[in-house]
């Protein structure tokens, strides 16, 4: 019995945090099933480990106040309110995107995409529906996801050039903020083409 009692209690862990990070993880969780985290109504802040390689589709059942996730996209479709969600990262060593993984996450405001992905690898119309406010990535992107609705642009210091027109027609478009240690090299023709809310861009020395 208290073998059980003890089972029940460690696949309960989750169950009432409100942050999960990697941290609370150990490395020999490679799944995650439905004791975990199913009925926590006060979590908003979940971060998958990469080394996760199984999740239960009932594994955040009633998980609805979630607002933001750090995970492969490709866990996206499992979560039970994605019009709650309003940022999600993705971590460094994803390589691809498929089409419906930001599928319902219309309400998504910030996107931030890793230096192991490239646009290549994201099949067409994955990022149709967004309406981001907020992109942290490879402005190279910006020719997939819509950019009406931009704000801010996040450029991380793995970005060596932003390409010819790639921030093209941001027409809401106020800030660019290169993010610390930028390695940036060289701004091609056009890349801030019809940008008419930015004002000035500050270029890293």
């Amino acid at each position: 019995m208290n073998e059980l009692l003890k089972y029940i209690q460690e696949k309960m862990k989750f169950r009432y945090l409100t942050t999960v990070t990697a941290t609370h993880y150990t490395q020999s969780e490679r799944k995650i099933n439905s004791l975990l985290f199913a009925n926590n109504f006060s979590l908003k802040f979940l971060e998958i480990p990469l080394w996760i390689s199984s999740i239960v589709q009932s594994a955040f059942r009633n998980c609805l106040e979630i607002e933001s996730l750090e995970c492969d996209p490709k866990w996206l479709p499992l979560f039970p309110n994605p019009a709650n969600v309003k940022r999600v990262c993705v971590p460094k060593g994803v390589t691809c995107i498929t089409k419906d993984s930001f599928k319902n996450y219309d309400n998504l405001e910030e996107l931030s995409l890793p230096m192991s992905l490239s646009s290549e690898n994201c099949e067409e119309g994955c990022f149709d529906n967004l309406a981001l406010g907020v992109f942290i990535g490879d402005p190279t992107f910006l020719h997939k996801i819509p950019k009406c609705n931009l704000v801010i642009l996040k450029i991380p210091n793995f970005v060596i050039e932003i390409a010819e027109k790639s921030c093209e027609n941001c027409i809401n478009l106020k800030e660019v903020i290169f993010l610390k240690s930028s390695e940036l090299r060289s701004i091609k023709s056009r890349a801030f083409a019809n940008c008419p809310l930015l004002r000035s861009v500050a270029i890293p020395e």
